[in-house]
Protein backbone atom coordinates (compact mmCIF):
# COMPACT_ATOMS: atom_id res chain seq x y z
CA UNK A 1 0.00 0.00 0.00
CA UNK A 2 0.92 3.88 -0.02
CA UNK A 3 0.31 6.92 1.90
CA UNK A 4 -2.97 8.27 0.53
CA UNK A 5 -1.42 11.89 -1.35
CA UNK A 6 -4.41 13.95 0.92
CA UNK A 7 -2.49 13.14 3.87
CA UNK A 8 1.15 13.39 3.05
CA UNK A 9 1.84 15.81 0.99
CA UNK A 10 5.44 15.41 -1.47
CA UNK A 11 8.13 16.90 0.84
CA UNK A 12 11.41 16.99 -1.55
CA UNK A 13 14.21 19.31 -1.35
CA UNK A 14 13.19 20.81 1.93
CA UNK A 15 16.33 22.18 1.67
CA UNK A 16 15.09 24.61 -0.55
CA UNK A 17 11.98 26.02 1.41
CA UNK A 18 11.88 29.18 3.24
CA UNK A 19 13.14 29.45 6.56
CA UNK A 20 9.63 27.98 8.77
CA UNK A 21 8.89 27.19 12.45
CA UNK A 22 7.60 23.95 11.85
CA UNK A 23 9.63 21.15 11.32
CA UNK A 24 8.96 17.94 9.04
CA UNK A 25 9.09 15.94 12.41
CA UNK A 26 6.36 18.54 13.72
CA UNK A 27 3.82 17.53 10.32
CA UNK A 28 4.91 13.43 10.17
CA UNK A 29 3.85 13.18 13.88
CA UNK A 30 0.09 14.15 13.54
CA UNK A 31 0.48 10.91 10.55
CA UNK A 32 2.88 9.09 12.60
CA UNK A 33 0.50 8.62 15.80
CA UNK A 34 -2.71 8.29 13.48
CA UNK A 35 -0.85 5.25 12.07
CA UNK A 36 -0.07 3.67 15.01
CA UNK A 37 -3.73 4.29 16.41
CA UNK A 38 -5.67 3.11 13.44
CA UNK A 39 -2.84 -0.24 12.91
CA UNK A 40 -3.90 -0.68 16.96
CA UNK A 41 -7.77 -1.38 16.05
CA UNK A 42 -7.55 -3.36 13.24
CA UNK A 43 -8.03 -0.63 10.54
CA UNK A 44 -5.83 1.42 8.54
CA UNK A 45 -5.31 3.40 5.18
CA UNK A 46 -1.43 2.31 5.17
CA UNK A 47 0.78 0.47 7.38
CA UNK A 48 2.79 2.14 10.18
CA UNK A 49 6.26 1.04 8.15
CA UNK A 50 5.16 3.39 5.49
CA UNK A 51 5.62 6.35 8.11
CA UNK A 52 7.98 4.50 9.94
CA UNK A 53 11.31 3.90 8.49
CA UNK A 54 14.71 4.69 7.74
CA UNK A 55 13.67 7.31 4.97
CA UNK A 56 11.15 9.59 6.69
CA UNK A 57 13.74 9.06 9.92
CA UNK A 58 16.54 10.03 8.14
CA UNK A 59 14.71 13.25 6.44
CA UNK A 60 13.02 14.27 9.34
CA UNK A 61 16.60 14.21 11.34
CA UNK A 62 18.62 16.19 8.82
CA UNK A 63 15.65 18.88 8.30
CA UNK A 64 16.34 19.49 12.55
CA UNK A 65 19.64 19.11 11.91
CA UNK A 66 19.50 21.85 9.31
CA UNK A 67 16.94 23.83 10.99
CA UNK A 68 19.12 23.89 14.74
CA UNK A 69 21.93 24.82 12.59
CA UNK A 70 24.34 23.78 15.62
CA UNK A 71 27.96 24.09 15.39
CA UNK A 72 29.02 22.75 12.09
CA UNK A 73 31.40 20.52 14.23
CA UNK A 74 29.44 16.96 13.68
CA UNK A 75 29.10 15.21 10.50
CA UNK A 76 25.41 15.61 10.43
CA UNK A 77 25.50 19.35 11.12
CA UNK A 78 24.16 21.72 8.22
CA UNK A 79 26.04 25.12 7.86
CA UNK A 80 24.25 28.22 6.06
CA UNK A 81 25.97 27.23 2.74
CA UNK A 82 25.07 23.82 2.63
CA UNK A 83 22.00 21.92 2.19
CA UNK A 84 20.44 18.58 2.41
CA UNK A 85 18.84 16.03 -0.36
CA UNK A 86 17.47 11.90 0.30
CA UNK A 87 17.54 9.79 -2.48
CA UNK A 88 20.75 11.03 -4.28
CA UNK A 89 22.65 8.97 -7.31
CA UNK A 90 26.29 9.15 -7.31
CA UNK A 91 28.35 9.11 -10.57
CA UNK A 92 30.38 5.48 -11.36
CA UNK A 93 33.80 5.42 -12.49
CA UNK A 94 33.30 2.15 -13.80
CA UNK A 95 29.99 3.09 -15.47
CA UNK A 96 28.91 0.89 -18.51
CA UNK A 97 30.90 1.36 -21.51
CA UNK A 98 28.22 -0.18 -23.80
CA UNK A 99 25.38 -2.62 -23.57
CA UNK A 100 26.04 -5.87 -22.10
CA UNK A 101 29.77 -4.15 -20.48
CA UNK A 102 30.79 -7.15 -18.10
CA UNK A 103 32.73 -4.61 -16.15
CA UNK A 104 30.54 -2.18 -15.91
CA UNK A 105 27.96 -1.36 -12.57
CA UNK A 106 25.19 0.38 -11.92
CA UNK A 107 24.97 4.45 -10.28
CA UNK A 108 24.38 3.66 -6.86
CA UNK A 109 21.61 5.41 -4.84
CA UNK A 110 22.41 6.40 -1.24
CA UNK A 111 20.34 7.88 1.63
CA UNK A 112 21.55 11.53 1.85
CA UNK A 113 23.95 14.14 1.03
CA UNK A 114 25.15 16.94 2.63
CA UNK A 115 26.72 19.64 0.78
CA UNK A 116 26.11 22.79 -1.87
CA UNK A 117 25.04 20.87 -4.57
CA UNK A 118 23.09 21.46 -7.66
CA UNK A 119 19.80 19.55 -7.47
CA UNK A 120 19.52 17.07 -10.53
CA UNK A 121 16.69 17.87 -12.80
CA UNK A 122 15.15 13.67 -12.47
CA UNK A 123 15.55 11.00 -10.39
CA UNK A 124 18.37 9.24 -11.34
CA UNK A 125 20.67 12.07 -12.35
CA UNK A 126 24.00 12.08 -10.79
CA UNK A 127 24.81 14.71 -8.23
CA UNK A 128 26.93 17.34 -9.17
CA UNK A 129 28.46 19.49 -6.15
CA UNK A 130 28.85 23.43 -6.54
CA UNK A 131 32.12 24.69 -7.81
CA UNK A 132 32.67 26.78 -4.57
CA UNK A 133 31.37 23.45 -2.34
CA UNK A 134 33.09 23.05 1.19
CA UNK A 135 31.40 20.05 2.59
CA UNK A 136 30.61 16.77 0.96
CA UNK A 137 28.96 13.72 3.01
CA UNK A 138 27.23 10.89 1.85
CA UNK A 139 25.19 9.20 4.10
CA UNK A 140 24.13 5.42 4.35
CA UNK A 141 21.36 4.57 6.78
CA UNK A 142 20.22 1.43 8.06
CA UNK A 143 17.69 0.34 10.33
CA UNK A 144 17.74 -3.90 11.44
CA UNK A 145 19.29 -4.58 7.60
CA UNK A 146 22.25 -4.59 6.63
CA UNK A 147 24.86 -2.87 3.65
CA UNK A 148 24.69 -5.42 0.60
CA UNK A 149 27.50 -7.98 -0.33
CA UNK A 150 29.20 -6.54 -2.89
CA UNK A 151 27.71 -5.82 -6.09
CA UNK A 152 26.71 -7.72 -9.17
CA UNK A 153 29.37 -9.71 -11.03
CA UNK A 154 32.28 -8.74 -8.08
CA UNK A 155 30.46 -9.77 -4.42
CA UNK A 156 34.15 -8.64 -3.03
CA UNK A 157 33.33 -5.16 -4.02
CA UNK A 158 31.83 -3.81 -1.01
CA UNK A 159 29.08 -1.29 -0.72
CA UNK A 160 31.03 1.18 1.00
CA UNK A 161 34.30 0.84 -1.20
CA UNK A 162 31.93 1.54 -4.09
CA UNK A 163 30.69 5.11 -2.88
CA UNK A 164 34.23 6.02 -1.72
CA UNK A 165 34.91 5.68 -5.26
CA UNK A 166 31.59 7.08 -6.60
CA UNK A 167 32.74 10.34 -4.30
CA UNK A 168 35.40 10.33 -5.42
CA UNK A 169 34.36 10.37 -9.18
CA UNK A 170 30.87 12.94 -8.30
CA UNK A 171 34.08 15.09 -7.11
CA UNK A 172 36.02 15.33 -10.57
CA UNK A 173 32.74 15.02 -12.68
CA UNK A 174 32.25 18.66 -10.40
CA UNK A 175 35.10 19.97 -11.53
CA UNK A 176 36.56 20.20 -8.28
CA UNK A 177 39.83 19.03 -7.41
CA UNK A 178 39.93 16.07 -6.01
CA UNK A 179 42.99 16.96 -3.75
CA UNK A 180 41.56 20.38 -2.89
CA UNK A 181 40.45 21.09 1.40
CA UNK A 182 36.77 20.05 0.68
CA UNK A 183 35.63 18.45 3.80
CA UNK A 184 34.29 14.83 2.84
CA UNK A 185 32.77 12.32 4.91
CA UNK A 186 31.22 9.04 4.64
CA UNK A 187 28.91 7.84 6.92
CA UNK A 188 26.83 4.93 7.79
CA UNK A 189 23.93 5.52 10.25
CA UNK A 190 23.29 2.44 12.05
CA UNK A 191 21.38 1.99 15.87
CA UNK A 192 24.50 0.68 17.55
CA UNK A 193 21.82 -0.96 20.19
CA UNK A 194 20.84 -3.66 17.96
CA UNK A 195 23.34 -4.61 14.92
CA UNK A 196 25.48 -6.93 16.50
CA UNK A 197 28.17 -6.62 14.07
CA UNK A 198 28.78 -2.63 14.11
CA UNK A 199 32.72 -3.90 14.34
CA UNK A 200 32.21 -5.43 11.09
CA UNK A 201 31.17 -2.28 9.58
CA UNK A 202 33.96 -0.38 10.78
CA UNK A 203 36.04 -3.24 9.56
CA UNK A 204 34.69 -2.41 5.89
CA UNK A 205 35.00 1.29 6.31
CA UNK A 206 39.01 0.22 7.26
CA UNK A 207 40.91 2.89 4.83
CA UNK A 208 43.14 0.14 4.09
CA UNK A 209 40.61 -2.29 2.94
CA UNK A 210 38.55 0.68 1.12
CA UNK A 211 41.25 1.81 -0.80
CA UNK A 212 42.70 -1.93 -1.59
CA UNK A 213 39.53 -2.73 -2.58
CA UNK A 214 39.22 -0.09 -5.02
CA UNK A 215 42.36 -0.47 -6.54
CA UNK A 216 41.18 -4.06 -7.11
CA UNK A 217 38.07 -3.30 -8.96
CA UNK A 218 40.81 -1.17 -11.06
CA UNK A 219 42.59 -3.76 -11.89
CA UNK A 220 39.87 -5.98 -13.32
CA UNK A 221 40.16 -3.39 -16.64
CA UNK A 222 44.05 -5.22 -16.92
CA UNK A 223 42.71 -6.98 -19.88
CA UNK A 224 40.87 -4.44 -22.07
CA UNK A 225 42.76 -2.22 -24.61
CA UNK A 226 45.61 -0.03 -23.72
CA UNK A 227 44.10 3.34 -24.27
CA UNK A 228 40.92 2.03 -21.55
CA UNK A 229 43.72 0.89 -19.08
CA UNK A 230 45.63 4.13 -19.10
CA UNK A 231 42.31 5.97 -18.10
CA UNK A 232 41.59 3.78 -15.20
CA UNK A 233 44.97 4.10 -13.90
CA UNK A 234 44.98 7.47 -14.22
CA UNK A 235 41.91 7.62 -12.09
CA UNK A 236 43.37 6.10 -9.47
CA UNK A 237 45.82 7.70 -9.17
CA UNK A 238 45.19 11.34 -9.91
CA UNK A 239 41.53 11.82 -9.00
CA UNK A 240 40.85 8.41 -6.31
CA UNK A 241 44.16 8.08 -4.49
CA UNK A 242 43.99 12.21 -3.99
CA UNK A 243 40.69 12.61 -2.94
CA UNK A 244 41.26 9.37 -0.64
CA UNK A 245 43.35 10.82 2.02
CA UNK A 246 41.49 13.07 3.39
CA UNK A 247 38.12 11.19 3.17
CA UNK A 248 36.23 10.82 6.44
CA UNK A 249 34.77 6.99 6.87
CA UNK A 250 32.71 6.39 10.13
CA UNK A 251 29.41 4.84 11.16
CA UNK A 252 26.91 7.04 13.41
CA UNK A 253 24.35 6.01 15.86
CA UNK A 254 20.77 6.97 14.84
CA UNK A 255 19.92 6.84 18.52
CA UNK A 256 23.09 9.21 19.28
CA UNK A 257 21.79 11.33 16.32
CA UNK A 258 17.90 12.01 17.68
CA UNK A 259 19.80 12.95 21.00
CA UNK A 260 22.00 15.70 18.73
CA UNK A 261 18.81 16.84 16.62
CA UNK A 262 17.17 19.65 18.84
CA UNK A 263 14.16 17.72 19.00
CA UNK A 264 14.89 14.52 21.34
CA UNK A 265 11.34 13.76 22.67
CA UNK A 266 9.76 13.72 19.04
CA UNK A 267 12.12 12.66 17.48
CA UNK A 268 13.35 9.61 19.57
CA UNK A 269 9.93 8.59 19.97
CA UNK A 270 9.68 8.31 15.79
CA UNK A 271 12.64 6.73 15.88
CA UNK A 272 11.71 3.87 18.59
CA UNK A 273 8.38 3.68 15.25
CA UNK A 274 10.95 2.80 13.13
CA UNK A 275 12.89 0.07 15.17
CA UNK A 276 9.42 -1.69 16.23
CA UNK A 277 7.27 -1.59 12.74
CA UNK A 278 10.61 -2.56 10.52
CA UNK A 279 11.88 -5.92 12.76
CA UNK A 280 12.36 -9.16 10.75
CA UNK A 281 9.32 -10.65 12.86
CA UNK A 282 6.85 -8.07 11.23
CA UNK A 283 4.64 -5.72 12.48
CA UNK A 284 3.58 -7.55 15.48
CA UNK A 285 6.58 -6.22 17.57
CA UNK A 286 5.00 -2.58 17.35
CA UNK A 287 2.39 -3.86 19.78
CA UNK A 288 4.09 -2.55 22.89
CA UNK A 289 5.08 0.78 20.80
CA UNK A 290 3.71 3.68 22.73
CA UNK A 291 0.97 5.82 21.44
CA UNK A 292 2.11 9.41 20.97
CA UNK A 293 5.20 10.87 22.48
CA UNK A 294 3.60 12.30 25.56
CA UNK A 295 2.95 8.46 26.23
CA UNK A 296 7.06 8.25 26.19
CA UNK A 297 9.10 8.11 28.82
CA UNK A 298 11.28 11.62 29.12
CA UNK A 299 14.87 11.97 29.30
CA UNK A 300 16.38 14.98 28.29
CA UNK A 301 15.62 18.74 27.61
CA UNK A 302 15.83 19.95 23.79
CA UNK A 303 18.44 22.25 22.48
CA UNK A 304 17.55 25.87 21.73
CA UNK A 305 18.36 27.06 18.58
CA UNK A 306 21.40 28.67 17.89
CA UNK A 307 21.15 32.06 16.19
Amino acid sequence: MCIPRDVLPQMQDLHLMPPRKELLIDRLLPLAIRSRQEWAKGGMRFLPNEVFNTRWLLRALLDAFEYYRLDGSGALDITPDSGWMSDVTLESPFAYRYPGDHLGERFPTVSAVIGSFIPPAKPGEPLRLKPDCRTFTVIDAYLHDMPPDGIPGFPWYTRFAQLAACMAQTVMSSGIDPGSNLRSNLVVMVPHALINNTEAIRQMLHPLLVRGLVSSRVNCYREEDEQCINERYDWLHNCFLRYFRKLQMFDYDLAAATTDSGRFQEMSWFYSGCLCFNRPEGLRAGRSFSASPRTAPRARRDRKRIG
